[in-house]
């Protein structure tokens, strides 16, 4: 059962927000000012992102994300798992309404009230362990905004579950971008990894389906006619991460995708572009049309990439 939780600035060490379901006594104060201790020393020993510590009959979860600190206070029982991956949500969730705010933070917490809303649905939330597993190496490995268990609607208005999304933001080729106009090809600016998690073997319709589901993505100008809901954005790069793979989903994704063999990689191509649209991204004239596809094997905590 979770008793509190505190959202705490990373910078400053002072409480932002805080929200208690048990009677206990905290004294918030002193509370922030051993998780700022705290912090210095996970910092220091390079512990990662997420962790944990266990009093009697209490247990805290910590996350941190670039702008703040998220404590959980729970029971001894509680599954650490679990609120491990609530934790690591809201803190990208306060980061992502209120960063520019925390950058320069003046010292006024009633901004941050509003931020109550949130909390229903990601309390709600219940993330599979390796999911939050993934995530830590995924941010660890690739930088970037991280969203977990993602609900996308792609062109055709299918629901699209993505088990992680990173967003790193535009692409720094601009130069190429102004010959590919913005305006034009909106939707393939942005620098956006798609993961599919799977906990035991990913197999031959797990393989056909996610990736069908990347090509119904992306557009172009002259489709007018589009759920207002779609997702215009196509990923950069596709990775499914799993312990195995079967011999037939390994045969399937050389079947589905397009090989570069000056670049050694395997990648997609939008659905939603014209055929003179694909066939200068085939050409390597626009390779932000191009989705690169990877496999990563996962083993003892870490994974290892098989297939790109």
């Amino acid at each position: 059962m979770l008793n509190g939780l505190y959202i705490i600035h990373r910078l400053s060490g002072n409480l932002l927000f805080e929200k208690t379901y048990e009677e206990f006594p905290v004294d918030t104060d002193l509370f922030s000012s051993l998780l700022t201790a705290i912090r210095s020393f996970i910092a220091e020993i390079h512990m990662g992102e997420l962790t944990s510590f266990t009093t009697h009959n209490k247990k805290i979860i910590i996350s941190l994300s670039e702008n703040v600190v998220v404590a959980l206070i729970l029971e001894g029982g509680a599954s650490s798992e679990k609120y491990q991956g609530i934790a690591y949500e809201l803190g990208h969730q306060f980061d992502q309404v209120y960063g520019p705010i925390l950058k320069v933070w003046n010292g006024n917490r009633g901004q941050f009230a509003p931020f109550k809303e949130n909390l229903g649905i990601i309390l709600n939330i219940t993330q599979e362990p390796f999911v939050v597993q993934v995530a830590k190496w995924a941010n660890k490995e690739f930088g970037g905004e991280i969203h977990i268990d993602q609900e996308l609607i792609t062109s055709s208005e299918q629901g699209f579950q993505v088990n992680l999304i990173i967003d790193r933001g535009e692409l720094k080729d601009l130069k190429l971008r102004e010959k590919c106009p913005g305006k034009f090809y909106k939707g393939y600016n942005r620098d956006i990894f798609f993961f599919k998690v799977q906990e035991e073997q990913i197999g031959l319709n797990d393989v056909e389906k996610f990736i069908e589901n990347c090509k119904d993505l992306g557009y172009e100008c002259h489709q007018q006619e589009r759920s207002e809901h779609y997702f215009d954005y196509f990923p950069s790069k596709v990775i499914l991460i799993a312990p195995a793979f079967s011999l037939t989903a390994l045969e399937k994704l050389e079947e589905i995708t397009h090989f570069d063999e000056n670049q050694n990689k395997h990648y997609i191509i939008s659905n939603q572009i014209g055929k003179h649209s694909r066939n200068m991204a085939i050409k390597r004239k626009f390779p932000m049309l191009r989705c690169h596809v990877e496999l990563w094997k996962w083993a003892n905590h870490y994974p290892e990439r098989i297939f790109s």
